[in-house]
């Protein structure tokens, strides 16, 4: 299993409004993010804080699908 096959994406919602799209500057972290829906500014650090617990659940998910996939791989190799 390599380190690639655990790749996840966390949609990101505005906690003020619950939408998912963001308008932002690729190339500068300092510039706000702006939530597309409702036009309210967040810093990157706000907006992930704001998603905390559903960023924590999906590492909580990709932990488990490691371990997982890890059982099958040492299974195919005979361990038991």
């Amino acid at each position: 299993m390599a380190s690639s096959d655990i790749e996840r994406r966390v949609t990101l919602i505005c906690p003020v409004c619950g939408g998912d799209q963001f308008e932002s500057d690729e190339h500068d972290d300092a510039v706000p993010v702006t939530c597309a829906a409702c036009g309210r500014k967040f810093s990157r650090d706000e907006l992930t804080q704001a998603n905390h617990e559903r960023i924590e659940a999906e590492i909580h998910k990709m932990g488990e699908q490691a371990l997982e996939d890890a059982a099958k791989d040492l299974r195919k190799l005979g361990f038991k």
